[in-house]
């Protein structure tokens, strides 16, 4: 199976930190862009970030330049996936900008958890399970047997805008 491009939003911070760890050896991931605030915008990610965790920062990750957290203004193409690790009140401005823009939206924020149209990823990234933001506990769990069983990863990008994608 061929592996998705996928950005992180927020790279620099913990939670961007995390999704690079686990998204790094993903058999269904390839991280090809990195953005973080302005203050870190156009430095390569080992000049921009304190990595904390403890494993080691992978090489390529600390070569990449990092983008502009605006889509208008990154270079190059955005990935149709975005994993966005943003506090909420960021969240809410910048993470519509990027639906907007036509990538799919994976947020670890909760400034969208109540909104209607929204989806939950339950447990880390990589299971692939999500489900309606309206369902109840036993509905989530349920539809996530099913969701595992069919192989389906759910990503909602926008109110007008589904899409499923196939691992």
């Amino acid at each position: 199976m061929e592996r998705r491009n996928v950005g992180i939003l927020g790279a620099t911070g913990m939670v961007g930190q995390r999704f690079i760890q686990l998204l790094e050896n993903h058999p269904w991931f390839n991280i090809t862009w990195l953005a973080a605030s302005d203050r870190s915008a156009g430095k390569t990610y080992a000049d921009a970030c304190k990595w904390k965790l403890d494993t080691p920062l992978p090489a390529h990750i600390a070569q990449m330049v990092l983008q502009p957290n605006l889509p208008e203004l990154a270079t190059g193409e955005l990935p149709r996936i975005i994993f966005a690790a943003l506090d909420a009140d960021i969240a809410r401005e910048l993470e519509p900008k990027f639906a907007e823009a036509g990538c799919a939206v994976i947020s670890n924020s909760s400034a969208f958890r109540m909104t209607a149209d929204a989806g939950y990823v339950i447990g880390p990234p990589g299971l692939g399970l999500l489900a309606d933001a309206t369902s109840s506990t036993v509905a989530i769990i349920s539809a996530s047997v099913v969701l595992v069983s069919l192989g389906a990863i759910f990503a909602f990008t926008s109110p007008e805008k589904r899409s499923v994608l196939q691992p």
